[in-house]
């Protein structure tokens, strides 16, 4: 088995397949593409982008494609090539793919536009952009470009706990209520009757 180490400049990046060429004349091999995400308790998980059996004769390129079915966590992916009893193969030309997305909108005022991402647990909006579609196309349209990128210090963590620790305030209040409630009833009941 061959193994071969893909390092990107960047973790999660959306991609749709990853392409390398060889000048080996014959082979028929299993191609596995996989990468290994650490999960909150500090074990590794193997998670396979994509897989593929990658056939080179006579007539056919020297060019592997490999689609990427599942979008990568890491900037660090392993490419496994099972030679069975054969000599491994030479890879060169390394490349990755991404898709291309466009962004079309329509707005009044671009002096204060805004350009937020990266919040995996948003919703994809839901519009009924096949009713204006045609006039969207129709429109004028003027390409803009992005600024420099700014990191926003609470971009996806959401609200914060008072206390630090999620549930502790609610805990303590709920034990203060619950001892009040109990001293009340206390003094309410009525005293052991006397002898």
């Amino acid at each position: 088995m061959s193994r071969w180490e893909i390092r990107l400049p960047y973790e999660g990046l959306p991609t749709s397949s990853l392409v390398c060429r060889t000048d080996a004349p014959l082979f028929d091999r299993p191609v596995t593409l996989f990468e290994e995400v650490r999960e909150n308790h500090g074990r590794k998980r193997v998670v396979s982008l994509g897989k593929g059996q990658w056939v080179r004769t006579a007539k056919t390129d020297s060019l592997l494609e490999l689609p990427i079915k599942v979008r990568p966590q890491t900037g660090r992916w392993v490419l496994e090539i099972e030679n069975g009893d054969n000599a491994p193969i030479a890879l060169r030309d390394f490349a990755v793919y991404h898709p291309a997305v466009h962004l079309l909108f329509k707005t009044g005022d671009t002096a204060s536009l805004d350009f937020y991402y990266g919040n995996r647990k948003a919703v994809p909006p839901s519009y009924d952009l096949a009713l204006v579609a045609a006039q969207l196309m129709r429109a004028n349209r003027a390409v803009a470009t992005l600024g420099n990128e700014e990191a926003l210090e609470t971009a996806g963590t959401g609200p914060r706990p008072i206390g630090g620790k999620p549930g502790v305030v609610f805990w303590a209040v709920l034990i203060v209520v619950v001892l009040g409630l109990l001293v009340l009833i206390s003094r309410l009941l009525p005293g052991a009757p006397e002898p």
